[in-house]
């Protein structure tokens, strides 16, 4: 009688958990096909830029994106609604961050290995949005 106790708990433990599963998911956005074609379009124009004018540049696309799928706000605000749909969300906020180094400091020199992993940030992030 017990063990039926046991394999009932379980069952709704696991029916909750993947009906929680599918509501995330679907309130979850992704870019359309054409919002996705403009960033690809724009991600093309960066290669001639600064490691600082790329973080700039990544940062602005990504907050358009996030736009897009109906984020409101600043880009800090966007960020922490957006937290489920990113794989790596303290990686987001340390690119922004960066970003915001850069554009609001005097005298600001990305290190390489700091642009390097704000660059894959943003493109993982423009990844989990849609962005092919």
């Amino acid at each position: 009688m017990d063990w039926i106790i046991v394999i009932g708990i379980v069952l709704i433990v696991m029916v909750f958990s993947i009906s929680l599963f599918v509501f995330i998911k679907s309130r979850t956005k992704k870019l359309s096909k054409k919002d996705s074609r403009i960033i690809k379009a724009e991600l093309k124009k960066i290669d001639n830029l600064s490691n600082e004018e790329k973080i700039v540049t990544m940062d602005k696309l990504l907050d358009y994106a996030l736009g897009k799928i109906g984020k409101t706000g600043t880009m800090h605000e966007k960020l922490k609604e957006s937290g489920m749909v990113f794989g790596d969300i303290n990686g987001v906020f340390k690119a922004h961050r960066l970003r915001n180094k850069i554009a609001h400091e005097v005298s600001v020199n990305v290190l390489g290995q700091e642009y390097k992993e704000a660059f894959k940030t943003y493109t993982k992030a423009l990844k989990d949005l849609g962005v092919n």
